[in-house]
């Protein structure tokens, strides 16, 4: 009889060991699962490109998460160009409410909002340009920020984008490009240069020797702004992941099973 006992526990902390040892692999599988990737951000002004001064511009700002768990957000930022401002209750889709505004500078600070598992989501809002803007291209920059798997924060950024270019009616668009952020080329000349009345020209000595003219460098006509992603530091579980309290819980039946079997062996 004790020995059917014995066998009987063995057998039962066998089983337990076993469990638990399939408990840890899937917990550490799950965890490792769960790693938050970077998010992508991007940014394009709404169906046109140019604008006079004075009418209103949108903007949609995409972000998307190419994890299979949803991943909160922080805080949304976008600086807007020099004469640019927002439109109060113009907000949409990801943004349900007025940014805080510092300058040039509009923060959306979240509190709950995510994008879910391998989506997107988009913000969307308008701006005025003021009404005597100067003429030019003008391009701005959205970063966002999103918390990872170790409660710490990542971000990742748009660089100079959403080119929008202000000019008069009448006059020729030009292909809207983002090198710098701000006034980055002028639609219309708008000085020249004079010589002054009082200037007189001095000849120059017959042994003079001329010198050659110096190079200037040329600006590059443009560039695209690429999508800048903040690598990951993260390394725990994400919300939705496996929680380390799997792995504890793991071990405690392993080293349970592995005693109530050490335990059925003595009593056979």
């Amino acid at each position: 009889m004790t020995n059917i006992i014995g066998r009987r526990i063995r057998l039962l902390g066998l089983l337990v060991a076993v469990f638990g040892v399939g408990l840890g692999l899937w917990a550490s599988a799950g965890t490792a699962r769960a790693v938050t990737a970077p998010l992508t951000i991007t940014k394009t002004a709404v169906e046109v490109n140019h604008r006079f001064p004075g009418q209103p511009a949108e903007y949609d700002i995409h972000i998307c998460n190419p994890n299979d768990a949803t991943v909160d957000l922080n805080n949304l930022t976008d600086t807007l160009p020099s004469g640019f401002s927002y439109n109060s209750g113009s907000y949409g889709g990801l943004v349900t409410f007025d940014p805080q505004s510092n300058g040039q500078t509009l923060t959306w600070a979240f509190d709950g909002e995510n994008v879910t598992g391998l989506a997107c989501a988009d913000a969307t809002f308008f701006v005025t340009i003021s009404a005597d803007e100067a003429l030019g291209m003008y391009c701005n920059t959205a970063t966002v920020d999103w918390y990872t798997d170790t409660a710490s924060t990542a971000n990742a950024s748009t660089g100079p984008t959403a080119p929008i270019q202000v000019l008069n009616e009448g006059d020729t668009p030009s292909t809207p490009t983002c090198p710098n952020p701000g006034i980055v080329s002028s639609a219309t000349p708008t000085v020249t240069a004079t010589v002054p009345a009082t200037a007189t020209a001095t000849p120059m000595p017959p042994t003079a020797t001329a010198v050659p003219p110096t190079a200037t460098a040329t600006k590059p006509a443009g560039g695209s702004a690429g999508v800048i992603s903040a690598p990951n530091t993260g390394g725990g579980p994400a919300a939705g992941g496996p929680s380390t309290l799997l792995l504890a819980v793991a071990t405690a039946m392993v080293i349970g099973g592995v005693g109530a079997a050490a335990y059925g062996a003595r009593r056979r």
